[in-house]
Order: C-alpha cells, then structure tokens, then sequence
C-alpha cells in the first residue's frame, strides 16, 4: 500500500497541472503581499516589514489565519477577501490535481490486472 500512495504522489508532482498549479499560488502570494505591504504600510501598526505582509498572505491563502496581523483599510480588507476565495479554490484545485491522479493509477493498475 505504501509504494502505492509513493508512485500516486509521484505521478501527482511531474502532472503539468501540478506543477502550474504550484507557479500559481506561489505567484499569487507573492503579488498579494506585495499589494497589501502597499496597501496597508501606512495605516497598519501591526506591519513593519515585507516579511509581514508576506506572513499574512500565506496564513491567509492556507485558510489558517493566525489573526496577530489583520487588514485595517478597506481595500486591504477586500483584498483579504479575494485572497481568502483564492486560497480555498487553490486548495480544491490541488485536492482535484491529487485525486485524478490516485484514480488514474488505480485505473491503470486494474486494467492491468485483468490482462494478466
């Protein structure tokens, strides 16, 4: 079973929708972060460097949202807003990505089967 869920994952990881996938999100959190440090430098007392903004754009795009930094103006707080859906359709992509793939090698390993 275990060489089994290696080859899924492996087979995952070199799919071109994983890989874009992964370009994605890691592009999208860094152009949020940058948009919210310029967004919310001025106003936001709990953001002193970019290392925040982009602290606060991984918590948020991970759904995990630890709370000690928060949007304070109101384009901020749309911006978390979108990145939050972002974060969870991204979340659901990967998920989708993961699962075809583990039915595909289950598919193939079937098929197999019955030829033999």
């Amino acid at each position: 079973m275990r060489s089994y869920l290696v080859s899924a994952l492996a087979h995952t990881f070199t799919r071109p929708g994983f890989v874009f996938m992964v370009f994605i999100t890691l592009t999208s959190i860094l152009l949020t972060s940058v948009l919210f440090f310029w967004l919310e430098t001025p106003q936001n007392p709990n953001l002193h460097d970019f290392l925040d903004a982009l602290y606060f754009a991984t918590t948020t795009f991970t759904t995990v949202g630890y709370g000690d930094i928060a949007p304070v103006t109101r384009p901020g707080k749309i911006l978390a807003i979108l990145m939050m859906f972002v974060g969870s359709l991204t979340y659901v992509t990967f998920m989708a990505i993961v699962s075809s793939s583990i039915i595909e090698l289950d598919l193939a390993r079937r098929s197999t089967k019955r030829q033999d």
